[in-house]
Formats: C-alpha cells, sequence, structure tokens
C-alpha cells in the first residue's frame, strides 16, 4: 500500500497484495467489463482478453484449453518498464495462467512443446516505444460452468486491471442450451388492486412517523410492468403456523425483483366473469431461491386449504427508492468539497497522528500511514484508501477505528457497507481484536428492521437491539451513547430518523465504496455530515461497480459510484 497524490490534492492509499475476487456473477457485474483502454493511462494502452460476443463470455469446452492475447503498448517515445503481470485470483483456483509464447497446440513440434513456460505471473519486463509486447492468457477449463479471473498489470507508476470471464460447456450443455433469451407470455392485463382488499399482515418494524415528515410527497408509478409477472391458478403451500409460500418462476433472476417487506395481491379464481371475490394482500416475510413466504389476514389464512387456486398480483415498495431520492434532495445542504472533491484546487497537508502501540497490529509501513492520517484528518474532502480486492483495506480501517476508540474517547464513528454480511465481518473483526476489549454498552450494530434474526451469526446478537423477535432501532438516547455504529449503507437512514444530528458522528467510514451508488452513498452523508466530520473511502473504483438492474439507470449514470465519479481516479 502506498499514499500517493492524484488529480485532487487530496491523500489517497493504495494497497497491493495478492486477493482473493470472491464469487462474481456475470449478470449482475458485466457492466464492469466496459474497458476503455485509450483513457485508462498516459503511458500505455493495454487490450482486452477474452472480450464479450454478443454481450455473452467467450465459450469453450472442459478439458480444451482457450487462448487469447494481451497486448501491451508504450504510447511514450521512453522506455518504460513493466513491473509485473499477476493473476490475483481465478476461480475455479488456478484455472488461468499466463506466457510470452502462444501455448502449443497439437500440431506444435516437441522443441516448442518443450521451451513453452507458463506461470501465473511475469515481471520485470521493458517496454520500447513503437514495440508492442504480447502475452498469452489461457484458459484451462475444469469443470462446466463459469470460469473468472483478475489480471492485474503494474506498468510505470499505473495499476491498471482486467476482468475475464469464460463460459466453460459440455457437448451436451451446449446441446440443450437454448437459442433464445428468456421470454415470458404477455397476459391480458388485470386492472392493478388499488382499493376494496383485505390487508395482510406487515413484518415487525418500528414506527416510521419520525421519517415520513421528512419525505416529499414523490409520485407512485403505476405497476404496469408488473402485470407481466401476474399468475394465474397457482397454489400455495403451508409453511408453519404463520405461513404461506408460494413458488415464483424467475425469482432467482429476479423476474421479478421481490424482496422482504414487499407485498401481492392474491384472490381465489374463479371460472365465473360476474363473480366479485375479494383479493388479500400478503406481505413477504422471507424468500427462499424462487419461493417467497406469506403472510395475510388470519380469514385467509383459515380458509386456505392445499387445493386452492389462486391469482396472483405483484406490487413493489418503494420505500428503499424514496430514501434515495429524499438522501439526493437533502445534498443541498453538503459542501462542494465533500460532493465534488476532484474539482477542489487547494492543497490539504493531513499531519500523521501518533498511534497508541498494539501487539495485535499486524499492519506494514504503508498501512501504518493511512491510519495515522486518518487520525490526522480533521474534516474535508474524503480520505481515499483504494486497492485491489483482498489487499486489507478493511483491515486498515478496523486498525483505524481502533486507534479512535482507544486515543480519542470523544469520538464517536459510524461504519457502512453495502451488504449485511460486508457489516457483519467489520464487526466480528472489532470485537475479536486482541488486547483490545470492545464492550458491549459501546459499539452498535444497527440492522434493518426486516432482516430476519436467523441471518446473524449468534455470538453477534449482543451488540443488536432485539424486541419481541425482531430487530429494532433503538431510542435517541441510547443511539446516542454508543461510541461506534455499525449499518449498511441504507439502514444508515434510521439514524436521522431517530433523531442524530450533524456534528454527532466525528467519523464516517464506507467500507467497499466502489460497490456502493451515488444516492447509496448519501444516505449515511446527507443528514448526519458537517464540515469538521472525518470520511473515510475504501474500496476499489476498477473492479466491481454498484449493481443496477435497470438499464436506463446504469446508461445515465448510476452504475458508478461515488468514489469513481466524486473523486475521479
Amino acid at each position: 500500500m502506498a499514499t500517493i497524490a492524484y488529480k485532487s490534492d487530496d491523500e489517497y492509499s493504495t494497497i497491493s497484495y495478492k486477493g482473493d475476487i470472491g464469487f462474481v456473477d456475470f449478470d449482475k457485474y458485466k457492466s464492469v467489463y466496459s474497458y476503455n483502454p485509450n483513457e485508462e493511462s498516459d503511458i500505455v494502452v493495454i487490450s482486452v482478453p477474452f472480450p464479450l460476443i454478443e454481450g455473452k463470455p467467450k465459450s469453450g469446452f472442459v478439458g480444451e484449453t482457450v487462448v487469447d492475447s494481451i497486448t501491451i503498448e508504450n504510447t511514450t517515445n521512453e522506455t518504460v518498464e513493466l513491473w509485473s503481470i499477476k493473476i490475483y485470483d481465478s476461480k475455479p483456483e488456478d484455472s488461468f495462467t499466463l506466457s510470452l509464447m502462444k501455448p502449443p497446440t497439437a500440431c506444435s513440434d516437441l522443441q516448442y512443446v518443450e521451451e513453452f513456460m507458463e506461470s501465473f505471473s511475469l515481471e520485470d519486463r521493458m517496454l520500447q516505444p513503437g514495440r508492442p509486447l504480447t502475452v498469452w492468457l489461457t484458459c484451462k477449463p475444469k469443470e462446466i460452468g463459469l470460469h473468472t479471473s483478475a489480471v492485474h498489470f503494474n506498468v510505470g507508476d499505473d495499476n491498471i486491471g482486467r476482468l475475464v470471464f469464460v463460459l466453460a460447456e459440455d457437448k451436451v450443455s451446449q446441446s440443450l442450451a437454448s437459442s433464445r433469451p428468456f421470454h415470458r407470455n404477455r397476459r391480458k392485463k388485470a386492472p392493478a388492486v388499488d382499493v376494496g382488499f383485505v390487508g395482510g399482515s406487515r413484518p415487525m418494524r418500528d414506527s416510521y412517523s419520525i421519517f415520513r415528515h421528512k419525505l416529499l410527497s414523490y409520485p407512485i408509478p403505476r405497476d404496469e410492468d408488473m402485470r407481466d409477472y401476474d399468475m394465474e391458478s397457482v397454489t400455495m403451500k403451508r409453511r408453519g403456523p404463520h405461513f404461506l409460500s408460494l413458488h415464483v418462476p424467475g425469482l432467482a433472476e429476479r423476474r421479478p425483483s421481490l424482496v422482504d417487506g414487499d407485498h401481492i395481491f392474491a384472490k381465489l379464481a374463479t371460472t365465473y366473469a360476474s363473480e366479485i371475490i375479494t383479493p388479500y394482500q400478503g406481505y413477504i416475510h422471507r424468500i427462499e431461491a424462487e419461493e417467497v413466504f406469506l403472510k395475510f389476514d388470519k380469514e385467509f389464512h383459515d380458509n386456505h386449504v392445499g387445493r386452492n387456486l389462486y391469482n396472483v398480483q405483484f406490487a413493489f415498495n418503494r420505500m428503499g427508492v424514496r430514501r434515495l431520492y429524499q438522501a439526493i434532495e437533502a445534498t443541498e445542504s453538503l459542501d462542494g468539497e465533500i460532493l465534488f472533491p476532484s474539482v477542489i484546487s487547494s492543497t490539504r497537508n493531513i499531519q500523521a497522528a501518533v498511534l497508541a502501540p498494539l501487539n495485535s497490529c499486524m499492519l506494514n509501513k504503508e498501512q501504518t500511514s493511512a491510519v495515522e492520517k486518518i487520525l490526522g484528518c480533521e474534516g474535508g474532502a474524503p480520505y481515499v484508501i483504494h486497492g485491489p480486492p483482498g489487499t486489507g483495506k478493511t483491515r486498515t480501517l478496523i486498525e483505524a477505528i481502533i486507534q479512535l476508540h482507544i486515543m480519542r474517547k470523544d469520538a464517536r464513528v459510524l461504519v457502512c457497507a453495502p451488504s449485511n454480511s460486508a457489516a457483519d465481518h467489520i464487526l466480528e473483526k472489532l470485537v475479536s481484536q486482541q488486547n483490545v476489549e470492545v464492550q458491549e454498552h459501546e459499539i452498535f450494530r444497527l440492522n434493518a428492521l426486516t432482516r430476519l434474526l436467523d441471518d446473524v451469526n449468534p455470538s453477534c446478537l449482543r451488540f443488536c437491539n432485539v424486541e419481541d423477535n425482531a430487530f429494532k432501532c433503538p431510542l435517541l438516547r441510547e443511539l446516542r451513547r454508543y461510541r461506534v455504529i455499525i449499518s449498511t449503507y441504507a439502514s444508515a437512514f434510521l439514524l436521522y430518523a431517530q433523531g442524530i444530528k450533524r456534528g454527532h458522528l466525528s467519523h464516517i467510514f464506507l467500507d467497499k465504496a466502489g460497490q456502493a451508488s451515488e444516492p447509496d452513498t448519501m444516505i449515511p452523508l446527507s443528514h448526519l455530515l458537517r464540515k469538521e466530520t472525518v470520511v473515510v473511502l475504501a474500496g476499489d473504483p476498477r473492479q466491481l461497480g454498484p449493481v443496477v438492474f435497470s438499464k436506463d439507470a446504469e446508461r445515465y449514470g448510476l452504475g458508478r459510484s461515488y468514489m469513481d465519479v466524486g473523486v475521479k481516479f
């Protein structure tokens, strides 16, 4: 990791170790494949290996070799040093290799085969002007499915990455593949249910009265698009004493897209057009693969039998979207140094702070320097820590939070992550630190009110607020007592909804900031930040960006993170 200066004069920290790219869902993250080699660097142009074919990964057969070349061209008039090309990680493991020679084929002679060498990294090459270097990237599929690799190029002062996809098939799977994209036959659209239904049982949650008055009256679009997913003459199964389950084909592919807390309308199917049947509203309490667990009015459950057939309509719960709109509206009160840090021309000198000696600290010199400067910050533009996946960015944040906890008793810290699993990971790391005991009354894990208790590690529940078998947001006086609060970006709205004011938090840490959209990032910032608050972003804007399912929204820029757009790497 190194601290470097970019287009703005703020401080940045970069971490560089071998990492783990984790599971990559191509359908969710293929937008990251939109590389523009001519704009990535001022000294080289690196081609894109295994480009998509009609929006799909290149395919190959299990047991065979799939090869593509990577061209690295020096665009300057001087020699440039290529420090390294490394495969940071592959899924499945070791399925990709690098070589300077094209891999041999069945027609290659024995001498060529004996001279051929491949490895997971290449180092110390000189790039001459006008003489492109060709490197070969080889995939050897081991099993059916998507093979993924992250390749990192360290050339001159630049670090450039490529995410690679190869789809492995066998002869049978290829013969069974559909030649046409998924299509659901359109039914005659039934009118949306607006009035005259029996209400269902909503998942347990706190009162939103404190938050409602802050929301503008945003118009609610009609659910015309959802009519394509209406279901006719379907059955439901009893799931314990309180729930009915409904199988929804296509749900795993988000057709339709449903989350806990959404609702549907169901009524008995009838063959008589003139018969009027009152629909019942059912709320989604749990989703498992393509099955949703629903809770309706008690009368609906009492009258249900397994052979009943129902007509079902889906509806959106737009509360999450309203929070994003509301957060964006509130950014008018933020300083331009926060909204557009890359255009700030003034130089900021950060005085490194002295750290408390901790035997458990396992940071290297660059990571330690980043922690010292985070403690030395006094507000202003965000301090940014960036680097490839698995390189210790979160570890550096954990150390900074621990140092604040020890050195500054008046510090009040909010830590946000884009997912519950990432936020839980931060909590587990904080409470497992050796030689540093974090008390239960000092740290709090703020959960979404609709999250299920079963999703949380039982050892972490003591840091949560649970009432009546459901997560609740504590009262304001209790929230103000905690020195460290951990939540997702979306759940941070509960803090200002409950009454936390600007200036209460001294530090806001946003982990995996490259994966959060700009509106998501504004949820914790727009109402809780003031000029003196220190904001720290950690992530990798060159890797996986925000997940956006709307093509229109992605086209207009929602697929780029605040870390990418605001800081402009």
